[in-house]
């Protein structure tokens, strides 16, 4: 993994990031699984280090790369508030006609 870092400046994050990956599959391909995890943890630990800005910290000071949960573990139904529109706003006039049209939604959106 330290062997790319020559590539930081010539190559996106991205594909140093899939090449992480390669390596992390050979590992598990052909070691035991405790080796892959272990090339896993020390690949994403590595890929902060090495190629993130800032360098050389295990912080980061982009949002696409962080590896926490946001905290909010629970998860809760949607209140009034928090809706950005209300049932009853969005043209139907019948409910039963708007659960066809969601259900219509979600077939069309079906992709197994």
């Amino acid at each position: 993994m330290v062997v790319l870092v020559p590539l930081r400046e010539s190559v996106n994050a991205t594909t140093i990031a899939l090449l992480q990956l390669l390596v992390v599959v050979l590992v598990a391909t052909f070691f035991q699984r405790w080796a892959a995890l272990t090339a896993s943890i020390l690949a994403a630990f590595a890929f902060n280090y090495f190629f993130l800005p800032p360098l050389y910290t295990l912080t980061t000071a982009e949002m696409n790369y962080i590896y926490s949960i946001d905290g909010d573990t629970t998860p809760q139904p949607p209140t009034e508030a928090s809706r950005g529109i209300q049932p009853s706003a969005q043209g139907f006039p019948t409910q039963l006609l708007r659960r066809e049209f969601t259900t219509v939604v979600a077939l069309r959106n079906f992709n197994p």
